[in-house]
């Protein structure tokens, strides 16, 4: 479809458009469900009808977090592989093999082409990337009463220019060639600097997860009609 669209031809076996399209979908659903799911918790019926219902308010926010984080991403990445497996069942000659065989792509164990010694674990950036996004649209979702989704890209857009902001003032004046940067650097190698980022990703994640999570269950237990 992308090879017809854009080259005006049918190039098939196309990995990188393949992998786009996927990536599409994901983000079309983060962007969207949260809204339609519990987008009418900030309207008065339904909002009521929720507040009603015969469950504490950490049974819903629980709720929330397994359907969030667990059901819908396993539906989602579930259908998507099944319909690039089907397609490549039935058009083997166009379509190629199904993503998950094609030489080199391991979502579990990534490699640097031409080095074996370097590795990492896609999935596991790709589970904890969806799990802090859709949290923080289903928070916009049951915060904003309108332009749920148009406001919370806002706010992250905001958010990130004060991140930014501070990342650069904070490291924009550091000497590089400082004598405590340059003893602490010096005996570094890629699989230290790896994990170093490894740990620094795996820390903001669990952070922005944590805090998303206990401001949706504080949010989920002030609403009021």
């Amino acid at each position: 479809l992308f090879s017809v669209l854009f080259l005006q031809e049918w190039a098939g076996n196309v990995v990188p458009a393949r992998v786009l399209a996927i990536i599409a979908a994901v983000l079309v659903t983060i962007i969207t469900f949260p809204a339609k799911a519990y987008g009418k918790l900030t309207e008065k019926k339904a909002g009521s009808n929720w507040i009603l219902l015969p469950a504490s308010v950490f049974e819903k926010w629980l709720s929330m977090m397994i359907i969030n984080m667990i059901v819908l991403p396993a539906c989602l990445f579930g259908l998507l592989l099944l319909s690039d497996t089907l397609l490549a069942l039935c058009f083997p000659a166009q379509y190629g093999n199904h993503l998950l065989s094609t030489e080199g792509f391991n979502m579990f164990k990534m490699m640097e082409p031409g080095d074996d010694n370097f590795s990492f674990n896609l999935s596991g950036v790709v589970f904890f990337d969806w799990c802090s996004n859709i949290l923080i649209f289903t928070l916009g979702a049951i915060f904003f009463k309108k332009s749920k989704a148009g406001k919370t890209i806002l706010c992250l857009f905001l958010f990130g220019c004060i991140v930014g902001s501070i990342f650069a003032a904070i490291f924009g004046t550091a000497e590089l060639d400082n004598d405590d940067l340059a003893r602490i650097f010096r005996n570094w190698t890629i699989n230290d600097a790896v994990r170093a980022i490894n740990i620094f990703v795996n820390s903001w994640y669990l952070i922005m997860m944590g805090l998303v999570s206990a401001a949706l269950y504080f949010r989920m237990k002030t609403i009021k009609h």
